[in-house]
């Protein structure tokens, strides 16, 4: 047998393998939990500021996003999921155009193939997914003025097994009054309260008519007053458990 003279030369794969075979856990773990989470019904509501953006997994269907927020901020978060940047979200929902709730459509259009953008239903129509649906209570109505634009909003109903949530978009407390009286609803697990939590938007009869478990605000620094003192006062005395994104980040209600 013959051998090389000399010093020996440093085994360099037994000094990194440590390494290596972190690097190989961490992205195993990633992937796991990706997997986990596409598996699962969840719902995330988004920090994007000052607007709206929500997340929505459908196992054996995939993402839904109920508005964008005003930028990029939606496209990025939702990325955030999984281990590597993607395009994770199959529909997207607008309840209406307001900068801060459709403004990062136009990049999540350039970047998801094949992207479904629903912003026009009628009262009744609904997409079904395996388990559920998401239904309009409302339909858009024409604009009368700049003030009314915000009851232009779609109401939506969001129907998972025995989970059920409220999106409201900036709907006025008299369009929303009108919308639960077509639709007799009962007790809802989640409301997303509408508007920031504006004062202008709200009316304790909605609550008494849901009942919900959990309220979200989705808010930012604004210059409003939002959310309302009187809103999240009367939301509590209801029983509701308060989520804010400005105070608690992205708010994520997941299904097991």
């Amino acid at each position: 047998m013959w051998q090389l003279g000399g010093r020996q030369q440093p085994n360099w794969w037994a000094k990194i393998t440590p390494y290596v075979f972190f690097i190989f856990l961490f992205y195993l773990v990633k992937y796991v939990t990706a997997f986990h989470q596409t598996n699962s019904f969840f719902v995330a509501f988004l920090d994007v500021g000052q607007g709206d953006a929500f997340v929505i997994n459908i196992p054996q269907y995939g993402m839904i996003l109920v508005d964008t927020g005003a930028n990029y901020q939606s496209d990025y978060l939702s990325a955030k999921f999984f281990p590597s940047p993607s395009c994770n979200i199959r529909t997207v929902f607008i309840t209406h155009y307001d900068i801060d709730h459709s403004g990062g459509l136009a990049r999540l259009a350039r970047h998801c193939a094949d992207l479904q953008i629903i912003d026009q239903l009628s009262v009744g129509d609904s997409i079904t997914f395996p388990g559920g649906s998401i239904s309009a209570l409302n339909a858009k109505r024409a604009s009368e003025s700049e003030a009314s634009k915000n009851d232009q909003s779609l109401i939506l109903l969001l129907e998972y097994r025995s989970f059920r949530a409220l999106f409201t978009g900036d709907a006025g407390a008299g369009v929303l009054l009108e919308a639960l009286a077509n639709k007799e609803l009962g007790k809802i697990d989640v409301y997303k309260v509408p508007h920031h939590g504006s004062i202008h938007n709200h009316d304790v009869r909605i609550i008494n008519l849901i009942k919900p478990s959990y309220c979200i605000i989705s808010v930012g620094r604004n210059s409003y007053g939002h959310p309302s003192n009187t809103v999240i006062a009367d939301l509590r005395s209801s029983n509701c458990q308060v989520f804010r994104t400005d105070l608690d980040g992205t708010v994520t209600l997941m299904l097991y």
